[in-house]
């Protein structure tokens, strides 16, 4: 999504355009009624006259941010880095733990 949208500037110009095709992905499950209640938002400060309805670009992705990310990012991270197999049949942790005691024992 970023990248397209960094790609087509003629296609997004503005912050409402950006908000917009962003929501169009929109459309199941939780994302879906995050983005109905965003827009219900939207329509009630288009209605009372406000500035700016659909707000800022950067504001929008920042609240996505911190819907939507990944709670358990460094926990998922680390037990891809476990689960890692490297061609020898090891795991990274058993191929980084066999390099050490190798270059330990080269040193000593």
């Amino acid at each position: 999504m970023y990248l397209c949208l960094q790609q087509n500037p003629d296609i997004y110009p503005n912050d409402i355009n950006k908000v917009q095709f962003t929501l169009g992905f929109f459309t199941e499950g939780l994302p879906a009624e995050w983005a109905f209640l965003f827009i219900e938002k939207v329509a009630k400060k288009d209605k009372e006259k406000k500035l700016e309805p659909w707000g800022r670009w950067d504001k929008f992705y920042d609240e996505l941010e911190v819907v939507f990310r990944d709670p358990n990012k460094k926990q998922n991270e680390l037990t891809r880095l476990e689960n890692l197999m490297m061609k020898t049949g090891q795991t990274a942790m058993e191929f980084f733990k066999n390099s050490i005691f190798m270059l330990y024992e080269q040193t000593t």
